[in-house]
Order: structure tokens, then sequence, then C-alpha cells
């Protein structure tokens, strides 16, 4: 075994597009994936080499980790996974991290009690010592240099879904969307239950455009559920039956249909987060709003050099000029993406890594 993929099993939808990509891109005999499972309860589905680490199972992790050339580890906010390579740090120098927001992220957290102080305290020390990171946006590494002190070498990386990939491409090839005319503006706001989506803030920015014909959508199917609850209550409180909670979960084709539907995307995460969800939209000739001060701003608009527009101009437009899109710049934003977002492509970053 040459390189030992580790997931925590927070949601399959994270894992499982990757390790199909993997399997067929790559030597099968090259990889092998171990999935952190946490609750017995969880269903678990059987994918072609992996595995899924249970309490009992963590002696058995460390034995692969000794054995494998490299370790990509996929999000770092597993705490088990966090002590072991505090306890063992010999396995940095061979490790990968790929940053997925949350695990850099987690440095501006409030740390009250004395658990969470020293677990920052080993995030510390681990990270500083890593092998090598990985990020999806050139800024993250940046500010893990900033904040941790990282010492390892850069890779970008990128996850992909063939899926996903094909069902934009049938979408955009059947119909030609930016000619399509909904009845009422439709509006998806955020990617997920979680509060770094700052969907209040939203909500009361887009409350003056409450009497026009509008619609407002929210994936809730994941994440914080007392928050999403929230979310749901001060919404309708505003938009009545003009908000939209998704609620279920979706799969793939049936979500790129769904926001092939959709006019405008305001995605308003302080942090890195719901990329996929954005380079969606924007590969779907939509108009996409985000906040100019995260580090996918900055790689949206110099390294990838598409056009979104920043969240905080709204306050100052018309309804009008708020859904407008120029055709030449959703064309041209579909055209880039299209080059960027196919397997190839991820293909040769993660050629690169391995």
């Amino acid at each position: 075994m040459k390189i030992l993929h580790i997931f925590k099993n927070t949601n399959k939808k994270f894992y499982k597009p990757y390790i199909e990509f993997i399997n067929k891109n790559f030597i099968l005999k090259d990889h092998k994936f171990m999935i952190e499972v946490y609750n017995n309860s969880v269903s678990i589905d059987k994918i072609s080499n992996v595995e899924y680490i249970r309490k009992k199972d963590y002696f058995k992790l460390i034995l692969k980790m000794y054995k494998a050339d490299k370790i990509i580890l996929h999000s770092l906010m597993s705490p088990r996974i966090m002590i072991l390579l505090f306890l063992q740090p010999w396995f940095l120098k061979k490790c990968y991290w790929v940053v997925w927001g949350a695990d850099l992220y987690y440095y501006k957290e409030p740390r009250m009690s004395l658990r969470k102080k020293i677990h920052e305290s080993m995030r510390k020390l681990v990270i500083k010592n890593m092998g090598n990171v990985c990020t999806l946006v050139k800024g993250d590494y940046d500010l893990a240099k900033k904040w941790y002190g990282v010492k390892g070498g850069y890779f970008k990386a990128a996850y992909v879904s063939d899926k996903g990939i094909k069902s934009r491409n049938k979408i955009i090839s059947n119909l030609n969307y930016l000619s399509l005319k909904n009845d009422k503006v439709r509006v998806i706001v955020g990617n997920s239950a979680t509060p770094t989506n700052n969907h209040i803030e939203v909500f009361n920015i887009l409350k003056k455009f409450k009497d026009e014909n509008i619609e407002i959508v929210c994936p809730l199917s994941y994440g914080d559920m007392k928050y999403a609850k929230r979310i749901k209550d001060y919404g309708y409180s505003l938009f009545k039956n003009k908000l939209i909670s998704l609620d279920t979960f979706m799969d793939m084709e049936d979500y790129m249909l769904y926001l092939s539907k959709i006019d405008i995307g305001i995605f308003n995460n302080n942090r890195q987060q719901g990329m996929g969800n954005i380079f969606s939209m924007l590969h779907l000739g939509k108009k996409v709003y985000i906040r100019n001060d995260t580090t996918m701003w900055e790689e949206i608009i110099k390294y990838r050099q598409l056009v979104v527009f920043d969240i905080k101009e709204i306050e100052k437009m018309d309804f009008e000029r708020f859904k407008q899109l120029d055709t030449i710049i959703a064309k041209e934003n579909m055209r880039k993406c299209k080059e960027s977002s196919n397997s190839n492509h991820a293909k040769e970053i993660w050629t690169k890594i391995f």
C-alpha cells in the first residue's frame, strides 16, 4: 500500500464521490481508504478499497499508517486522529493535510474550557509540523502559515464528482439556461445548516425585496439542526411562503437540476465553504454573490478570473440591478468553469500530490 486516505464519517456526500474518482482514475492497489465511524448506528456503504474505523480499530489504523508511503488527511477535525498524530509526530513528515475549511478556521473559535485549550495546543504543534498542506484555495495555505506557523510544502487540491460534472454538462447541452426565464427570481442562500453561512445577515439584506416576485431557497439538509430551525423561523417571519427550506438531501443529479433552475446564489460564508455550490452555479451561468473578505474571493477573482459580486453591494441595489447578469459574463464564467471542472484536470492535481 502506497497511499492511505483517512476521512471522518461526517457525511458521505464528501467522501464517496472522491473515492469513486480515485478508484476510477488511479491504480486501485496503491490506495487504501479508512473512514472513522463514531456512531455504531451510522449506515455505511460498501465501496471498493474502504475500511471503517471504530474504537477497536485504531491499532489497525496505526499499523497501516506505518506501512503507508503517504498519508492523506482529508480534513483535520477528528479529535482522535489529532491525538494520534500528537503522540506519534514521526508520522507528520509523510502526512498531507487537505484543508476543508472548518479544520483551519477552528483557530478563530472561542476556547473557554480547559479541554478546548489543550486540544488547540495539540493542534498547533501538529499543524506546525505537518509535512504538507493541500488547499482548495491558495489563501487558506497563507492563513495556515500565519496562524499556525506551517512549514510544510504546499499543494493545490480539488474535489470533483463525475456525476456532478456529467449532470451539469447534460443540463447545459440540453437546455439554454441563459435564456430560461422563471416566473419568479429564485435565490439560493448558503450551502448548509451551519452558522458560518450567516443566513440571517442575508435575510436582512434581502428583506427590502420581500414584496417582489422572489423565492428564497435555503439548503438545510445537513449541519446543525437547531440552527436550521432558527433560520427557518426567522426566514418565514420575513418572507412567509416565499422561503423554501430544502430539508431532504438530494442526490447529485437531482441537485444539479435544481440548481439549474435557480437564478442567483448568495454565499455569505465567512470562511472557505460551499465551493462546490459556488462553482456549480457559475458553471451553470448563474449570478453569484460572495463576501469580499474571505480567501474564496481572492481565489475566484484573482486566480480563477471568474466574475462574482460583492454581497455588500446588494444594499445599494434596486431589484432590477440585483437580478441582472450580463450574458457575456455568464458565458465566460461557464467556459472557464468547464475548462477547470473535469476529471482530467483533477487527475493532474492529485497526481502531483501522489
